[in-house]
């Protein structure tokens, strides 16, 4: 039998304490590394939350930004989107989230700024380091989206704008030069 420190370290999940839990999982995404980081997790793990429903939260927080995905017009948001959509398809382990981040990207690469899709393809590479989902066909794919992007205008939606200007990191010979680099580095690993 537990000492009384132990059998005191659980929490049972009163309404209260849902709310807590919760409040707590959502302000760090479902995220165990970010609640260690700012000491929140042991506080967490208290709250003994059910991984069952924790994964319920996920999909929910995972949909979500589904529909952000396709509702948003502002660039800036939608990439945040994508990027969030990756974030909860990663820690589901929804490997049918792989396939549907492809999709998106290879749907919006005529409709898109290039900035975007560039953000896209990064957080898409590293859903799939996530998964350890690589393979010729995928790194293949990846080359294609880039090289079709090298191909064309660059552009970056105003949306990038902070106070009416564009980040110095977000000229069209940095962007292209970026593309680049990364056309490269896919060629060679």
């Amino acid at each position: 039998m537990g000492s009384n420190n132990q059998l005191g370290a659980r929490i049972v999940m009163s309404n209260k304490n849902f709310e807590d839990a919760k409040a707590v999982f959502d302000k760090y995404d479902g995220s165990y590394y970010q609640m260690v980081r700012d000491g929140q997790y042991e506080k967490y793990k208290r709250y003994c939350v059910p991984k069952s429903l924790e994964k319920e939260w996920l999909k929910s927080k995972q949909n979500a930004e589904y529909k952000e995905l396709l509702r948003s017009k502002n660039m800036y948001k939608t990439a945040h989107a994508f990027d969030m959509y990756c974030h909860f398809t990663s820690l589901l382990g929804d490997k049918n989230g792989i396939r549907i981040a492809e999709e998106y990207i290879s749907d919006n690469m005529t409709i898109q700024d290039t900035w975007t899709l560039i953000r896209e393809i990064s957080t898409y590479t590293d859903l799939l380091r996530a998964f350890k989902a690589f393979d010729h066909k995928k790194k293949a794919k990846i080359i294609k989206f880039l090289k079709e992007l090298l191909e064309r205008n660059i552009t970056i939606s105003d949306d990038y704008k902070k106070d009416g200007v564009f980040p110095d990191y977000l000229t069209e010979e940095k962007v292209r030069e970026d593309i680049v680099r990364q056309i490269k580095y896919w060629k060679v690993n």
